[in-house]
């Protein structure tokens, strides 16, 4: 079989700060099918040099020239010097002719202010949108509680209280 080129098989994908790759040890270097590649990183810097991603993984296996298995992948999406989104998938697949990166066994997307949990993910790299399916958790952290503007409409399904209203729901 034909080896599949690492250099063919990195990708990055951004979406909402998504993104995710595929190694590559020297650029145009072959891995035959079948091999396995283990704690593995990989930096992406833009055209300036500086550090946009990183990502890494526990063990990585070609298992076809289309689809390459990924377990304990992290992702890291820098702004300056810090990472300000991590992505991490217990296990997931690159299917690289079809562009698309599909996990099945949870995805775990964290942010300073946001945590956001599925099941499994579908990511289409060329649009670079992706679907969250079964049981999506979404946590936002410092927002703020106070009071709603004056003049924004009520949601008439809420049942918080109006101000003054001595607990009663309604508009």
């Amino acid at each position: 079989m034909k080896p599949l080129s690492l250099a063919r098989v990195f990708v990055v994908l951004c979406g909402v700060g998504l993104a995710a790759g595929l190694l590559a040890q020297e650029p145009g270097a072959d891995v035959p099918l079948g091999s396995t590649i283990k704690n593995f990183y990989l930096p992406h810097r833009d055209e300036a040099g500086r550090l946009v991603l990183s990502l890494q993984g526990k063990e990585a296996k070609v298992l076809s020239v289309n689809r390459t298995e990924i377990r304990d992948l992290t992702i890291e999406l820098y702004q300056g010097r810090e990472p300000t989104v991590t992505i991490r998938s217990p296990r997931c697949e690159l299917w690289n002719l079809e562009s698309r990166l599909v996990g099945h066994d949870g995805v775990r997307v964290e942010r300073k202010d946001l945590q956001l949990t599925s099941r499994s993910i579908e990511w289409d790299l060329k649009s670079r949108k992706g679907i969250l399916h079964g049981n999506v958790r979404v946590v936002l952290y410092g927002l703020p509680l106070g009071a709603p503007p004056k003049g924004l409409p009520r949601n008439p399904n809420s049942k918080v209280p109006l101000e003054g209203s001595g607990g009663a729901t309604g508009s």
